[in-house]
């Protein structure tokens, strides 16, 4: 909407849409990091305040909550859900403009089963009681539905500016996002140390905020993310990763083959 010359803005505006989508992209992780109960020393705290900042995008949080616990704890196994929901997109534009979608519309399911009181086919549960987590669900809902009322009214006030400042945004953030599953995961084993993949690279320590030690988060996940890159050190160091043959890799492109 500014005064610049066109062709600026087509060059720039690009740009700006991918930088707003990456800040998406860390309002999810913090709903990652609220599960975990990484944001604050109280549960409570912690898991709201992820779920709040994390329905910026859509994101159902605890829904998702119940399904990574469980991932946690049956890493690459067939009680893994992610085991049992990504492997289905075999090839990389499948997995591209459809794995996010899938893995969303499942942890949806997962948050309306909760706050409806109804039971889930997993074995691990969150740290909160039944009841607690039918609460923690209806609020989460209501956070989904509050932002969706915002970027509603926002539509209907200034459509352009909801176009370029966050629809497209959360566009971009689909592939993003949808793709790091693998990244993290494809081609890795079972057990510790060789069921994760860490891609160390200084630009993804940047990009994700410490989150992209993904093998040491697995480790570890009571370490907040900025602290990964530390635990690596100290594991590396004391030849861990070598001795178990662990999927780390330091280069910027070589951990993006995991998604092909």
């Amino acid at each position: 909407q500014s005064d610049a010359p066109l062709a600026l803005r087509v060059a720039v505006v690009p740009l700006l849409v991918l930088a707003a989508a990456q800040g998406a992209h860390l309002l999810g992780f913090a709903g990652h990091e609220g599960i975990h109960v990484l944001l604050h020393r109280d549960k409570w705290v912690s898991t709201l305040l992820g779920a709040f900042a994390s329905a910026t995008t859509a994101f159902p949080a605890l829904g998702y909550g119940i399904a990574h616990w469980n991932h946690h704890r049956y890493t690459n196994q067939a009680s893994d859900p992610d085991a049992a929901l990504y492997p289905h997109f075999r090839g990389f534009w499948s997995r591209f403009f459809f794995a996010r979608g899938a893995g969303t519309r499942s942890h949806l399911r997962n948050l309306i089963a909760m706050a409806r009181g109804r039971p889930l086919p997993l074995g691990y549960r969150l740290p909160f009681t039944t009841h607690e987590q039918q609460i923690l669900a209806v609020v989460n809902l209501s956070f989904l539905a509050l932002w969706m009322t915002v970027y509603a009214a926002l539509a209907y006030v200034v459509p352009r500016t909801a176009l370029f400042a966050i629809a497209l945004p959360l566009a971009a953030l689909v592939p993003m996002s949808g793709l790091r599953g693998y990244v993290e995961h494809a081609g890795t084993g079972l057990g510790m140390f060789r069921d994760s993949r860490s891609y160390t690279h200084p630009v993804y320590t940047l990009l994700f905020f410490g989150n992209n030690y993904h093998l040491e988060h697995h480790i570890y996940p009571g370490v907040p993310c900025y602290n990964l890159p530390r635990v690596h050190r100290l594991l590396a160091a004391g030849g861990y990763f070598a001795r178990w043959g662990s999927a780390v890799d330091a280069t910027l492109l070589g951990p993006l083959r995991a998604t092909t």
